[in-house]
């Protein structure tokens, strides 16, 4: 049996029960939007299985609907994030009347790959025959600071901050920088796993979405990138493409953990 909140499996159930603990049973029962400290609310939203749970407990009024619902489009997200997005998300939030503004980085600042002599991507890079992996800074430069820059245009610089992140991924959860940011994790405040994530898609009747990231991360599987390259030709181009950009200025840096060119990798 697993239990109706965060999706765990319930060991030795008794007759009737629904959650693994008291506080799981807590949550389904107590959680209310005036644990919310700022008046506004803006959601950060991936499009990933995480961000579609946040829209599924705003749609089911587990969470009060955001004031502003952005997701920022860098313009390399791989086509199967979009397709999800544009044929399921967008239109189940709006039949609650929520409105998922797409920003895109282009309006706010360049996608260049490097700043200076940095490679702005998480990249795999060989040294002196020393292998490392790279910092990720796109995400800072291309989503959230463009979100900020928006909010900014908007009058709005005190607020919620709502993002996706479920307690199986909890270190990932950080406090905001800037002080009049306050960043919620309604997942982790509801004790949410991806499991439990996933559960909740399904029971709302929604299609579960792709796994969501840049046709470039260098953090995906090797099934994630056969998959692209398998199914999404024209994503797997723009990748090849990309590092071909990348080593040409920097050759020691490859998007894949194998340290040959995608080309290869998967020739």
């Amino acid at each position: 049996m697993i239990c109706g909140h965060c999706g765990k499996e319930i060991l030795n159930p008794r007759k009737g029960q629904q959650y693994c603990s008291n506080s799981c049973a807590r949550y389904e029962r107590t959680y209310m939007p005036q644990q919310y400290e700022y008046a506004t609310k803006v959601w950060s939203c991936g499009g990933g299985v995480q961000s579609t749970a946040i829209a599924a407990l705003i749609c089911t009024g587990k969470l009060p609907k955001p004031d502003y619902a952005l997701m920022v489009d860098v313009g390399r997200e791989r086509t199967s994030t979009w397709n999800y997005v544009y044929n399921h998300l967008i239109p189940n939030l709006g039949k609650a009347g929520v409105e998922l503004r797409i920003l895109k980085t282009t309006d706010y600042t360049d996608i260049d790959l490097f700043s200076g002599t940095c490679f702005l991507l998480p990249a795999h890079r060989l040294t002196d025959g020393v292998r490392y992996k790279m910092r990720t800074m796109c995400n800072q430069r291309w989503k959230v600071a463009v979100q900020q820059r928006y909010l900014n245009d908007q009058g709005v610089n005190d607020y919620e901050n709502w993002i996706g992140i479920s307690v199986d991924e909890q270190r990932r959860a950080r406090e905001s920088i800037i002080r009049k940011i306050k960043n919620r994790y309604p997942l982790i405040d509801l004790g949410m796993t991806r499991y439990g994530c996933l559960d909740l898609i399904k029971s709302v009747g929604w299609a579960i979405p792709p796994h969501t990231a840049c046709w470039c991360c260098p953090n995906a599987t090797r099934d994630e990138w056969l998959d692209l390259k398998m199914n999404y030709p024209e994503d797997w181009a723009k990748a090849i493409a990309l590092e071909q950009e990348a080593r040409e200025r920097d050759p020691e840096i490859y998007l894949h953990n194998s340290m040959q060119t995608l080309d290869k990798a998967f020739g």
